[in-house]
């Protein structure tokens, strides 16, 4: 009956296969049937029961490894990762020569971001078993979370070797050429792996963004429409990053976030918080990120940590990254109260730092960006906890209680799409560093390939918000203009061919796209200058790179969509008093480019306009925006206090400034 019941379910009759394993056990309990119950119970996402029934089988036989190691898996499985060392210890301790419990305490190290270990264990696992391609990947992936691409690259090299058919093998090393900029060899090994896996979502999701970093539009539509349907299905893998430049669905967003998070981050919460009852204090803010250095959050927020007011709020940063020693850095540090550096802690370690400085507030400023560490929050370290800048967009966790808006980046009547609370300030969701560097206007257009009686538009956004869609757009403002050309931010040469091949197609000259290089910060803000019009992107708008426009005076036309990440420019334009530059559909943004590039006086005043503006409306008001913020933190605290649950709210525009 055991037998016949475990053939069941790999036959895909789980639910006949335990029944006929529980029967078996009621006659005649024996530990292999408690570990072969486990395994079924932990292959239908049951863990609480996994951990029971291998707990049951080690009861039976103290002796038996396998179970040990098993049940370190499943501890493994709900982040209970000390938990899950234990187990494997205990197997090692009772057969040292066991690959796979060497192999998954390294994959647990590996989780816990304590990646030096976790190299140390693979190297014990594969001296066991050389021949294991699964150590040989976890080792690559390993290496390539440090950085060390190259030898990542030999890992995953050996484990094709002994497993030529392995598809995720192909979509790791993709991600590194991607990495390194070889887009052209990163779309090889994503179509390589698709081959192999043809459902491989991981693959699918990041081969249409590889495509899109380097503008290779083939079939542009029909992939854009493939991820979509998979994302709607509820598959598993893509990165909900990537996809805001794929769809402005608030609906598709939320389900990529909410099947993202339901894979890859469970929410383990640890611990349980109540309102105190003590006397009024400081109310505690956490900021978490990786990105305190030269980075373009930092270098929008710095000026928000500075102001924050030390009467009422304790300032404190958790980095989850090493800083730079720039200028920026150093100011950023200075900024808080504490500088904590967490690069070598764990997200265990994390968490319980978090509670033991008693925080108030978590503010998450990563959401799914790059080198984010989501897992910290998912143990609810902090009573409160929010979603803020980094990423602009749902992260699809319960254990994010709110999300920093405004009433035109997420409409009312959209928030449903936001499986956090949202809190809608009154200006504007983006705060600005009001003391940032400004240019001295001394560029001159011959340096960059620009003629000085050429009417320049520009879009310096990443190349994979640039869809074919707006880019033909953009050839019909060329040929509508006579003398112009568009200044591109290009820093692969797949980009400059693709484009300059979409050009000809269109019938423009590719000499009228000019590519612009990588630089410094302040070159780059300076070459904004030499631009006459800037150009924003949908479904992923300008963000950061809308505010630098503004803040040394060049306008920008955008077109705003349904989700967040496609009203961003909206927003800010809205915030500085130029909301006749913010339209509704493609038609509209494609006649009011045309209609400043062809009436200078017009554009003239719009500019006029906006060098006015920015020292008298609120986007650039550092101080303004920081008040309202901590109002908003503040209500937050004592909605809390008072035992009510979150839920979404508005900050009234402080008095001071209803009469401005």
């Amino acid at each position: 009956m055991h037998l016949l019941g475990l053939i069941y379910h790999q036959t895909n009759r789980a639910d006949l296969g335990l029944q006929l394993v529980l029967k078996a056990i009621s006659i005649k309990p024996d530990y292999t049937m408690f570990n072969n119950l486990a395994n079924m119970y932990r292959e239908q996402n049951n863990t609480n029961d996994a951990i029971q029934y291998y707990q049951l089988a080690i009861a039976l036989n103290p002796n038996y490894a396998e179970a040990y190691n098993n049940l370190g898996v499943s501890f493994q499985d709900i982040k209970e990762y000390g938990a899950a060392i234990e187990s494997y210890q205990k197997a090692l301790q009772l057969k040292p020569d066991y690959a796979e419990a060497f192999g998954n305490i390294a994959n647990t190290l590996k989780a816990e971001h304590k990646l030096e270990a976790a190299l140390a264990y693979y190297d014990k696992a594969l001296t066991l078993k050389p021949d294991n391609p699964d150590f040989h990947h976890n080792l690559g992936a390993t290496l390539k979370n440090l950085q060390r691409y190259e030898q990542a690259l030999i890992s995953y090299k050996k484990a094709l070797d002994l497993r030529p058919n392995y598809a995720d093998t192909y979509s790791n090393i993709a991600h590194i050429l991607k990495t390194q900029n070889k887009l052209s060899e990163a779309i090889y090994f994503y179509q390589k792996a698709l081959t192999l896996k043809p459902n491989h979502a991981e693959a699918l999701g990041s081969l249409f963004y590889a495509q899109q970093y380097c503008c290779e539009w083939t079939d542009y539509e029909h992939h854009q429409q493939q991820v979509i349907a998979s994302i709607m299905a509820r598959q598993e893998g893509y990165k909900p990053l990537s996809f805001l430049a794929v769809s402005d669905s608030a609906a598709a967003q939320l389900c990529c976030a909410e099947v993202f998070a339901e894979t890859h981050h469970y929410q383990a919460i640890k611990y349980n918080h109540s309102p105190s009852q003590s006397a009024a204090k400081k109310i505690n803010l956490a900021y978490i990120s990786a990105d305190f250095r030269d980075h373009a959050l930092t270098i929008l927020m710095v000026e928000l940590f500075e102001r924050h007011d030390r009467e009422r709020f304790e300032v404190i940063a958790i980095s989850l990254k090493q800083g730079s020693s720039s200028s920026i850095g150093n100011r950023v540090v200075k900024a808080f109260d504490q500088f904590i550096d967490a690069t070598a802690m764990s997200d265990t370690e994390v968490a319980n730092l978090i509670v033991e400085l008693k925080i108030d507030i978590a503010i998450d400023l990563m959401g799914y960006t790059a080198n984010s560490r989501t897992d910290i929050l998912c143990f609810k370290p902090a009573p409160i906890q929010v979603n803020y800048l980094g990423y602009p967009g749902t992260m699809g966790l319960k254990v994010i209680d709110y999300i920093i808006a405004d009433q035109f980046v997420i409409p009312p009547d959209l928030k449903e799409f936001y499986t956090e609370q949202v809190v809608y300030l009154p200006d504007c969701y983006q705060v600005n560093d009001g003391q940032r560097y400004q240019p001295k206007g001394d560029l001159l257009r011959a340096d960059y390939g620009l003629n000085d009686d050429s009417f320049v538009f520009c879009s310096f956004n990443n190349s994979y918000k640039v869809t074919p869609v707006f880019f033909a757009i953009w050839m019909r403002l060329l040929a509508a203009v006579p003398n112009s050309v568009l200044w591109l931010l290009a820093d692969n040469p797949a980009v400059e061919l693709n484009q300059k091949q979409f050009a000809v197609a269109c019938g423009i000259n590719p000499d009228r796209l000019i590519f612009a290089k990588k630089v410094t910060y302040q070159e780059y803000l300076g070459r904004y200058q030499l631009a006459d019009l800037c150009l924003d992107t949908l479904p992923f708008n300008a963000g950061t790179t809308a505010s630098d426009a503004l803040w040394v005076g060049l306008p920008i036309v955008t077109c705003a969509g349904e989700a967040f990440a496609g009203r961003m420019a909206g927003s800010l334009l809205q915030a500085i008093g130029l909301s006749e530059l913010v339209t509704e559909n493609l038609a509209s943004y494609e006649a009011m480019a045309i209609k400043l590039a062809t009436h200078p006086s017009l554009l003239a005043d719009i500019k006029a306009r906006l060098l006015s503006n920015k020292n008298t409306q609120p986007l650039f008001d550092s101080q303004r925006f920081c008040e309202h913020l901590e109002i908003a933190y503040e209500t937050m605290w004592v909605r809390y206090q008072q035992g009510l649950q979150s839920e979404c709210f508005s900050v009234e525009l402080a008095e001071k400034y209803r009469n401005d």
